[in-house]
């Protein structure tokens, strides 16, 4: 599960709306840093392209509220590589049979693979954006999800140990 702190703006229906209020990584890592975090490309991160994001709200979660924001990784990991792995296959089978009509046809088998390539390329893509958007299971597993109150700034005081001399 991928985590990340934010607070909530809005409630409606079941769903609340969430701003990240930080700009650090997950902390799946040991990076702190925004710039350095391969998570920080997700929309869930990116504080510069998300103002707030509609999430499930299980918890009842109120405006105000910090909270712990989840998003399943294997989920994620499915739906990457469907998104990506698709589109190239479909790029390599396109042109090996481009490469092949074109050549029984008599004509340059490179134009063929180039061409018909590309075009393999967009069918991928277009078949996997249709796979993802028409998979309600799938949909439903990539929802963000509300997975606890953030109750643990309140909790536990600060403590400073007297200087050592």
């Amino acid at each position: 599960m991928i985590e990340k702190t934010a607070v909530v703006i809005s409630i409606s229906k079941g769903y609340a709306w969430v701003s990240s209020d930080d700009i650090q990584g997950c902390g799946g890592c040991g990076s702190s840093e925004s710039s350095q975090c391969s998570s920080n490309n997700l929309q869930l991160y990116s504080q510069t392209r998300l103002d707030k994001m509609q999430v499930s709200n299980p918890f009842h979660a109120k405006p105000g509220d910090q909270v712990i924001v989840g998003l399943p990784s294997d989920s994620l990991l499915k739906s990457s590589l469907l998104a990506y792995l698709l589109p190239l296959i479909s790029l390599i089978v396109f042109a090996f049979l481009g490469r092949e009509i074109f050549v029984f046809m008599q004509v340059n088998g490179e134009l063929g693979a180039i061409f018909m390539g590309f075009t393999g390329l967009l069918v991928g893509y277009r078949f996997a954006n249709l796979l993802i958007n028409n998979a309600n299971a799938l949909k439903d597993k990539l929802q963000p999800v509300i997975l606890r109150k953030n109750n643990s700034l309140s909790e536990h005081t600060i403590k400073f140990a007297a200087p050592i001399a």
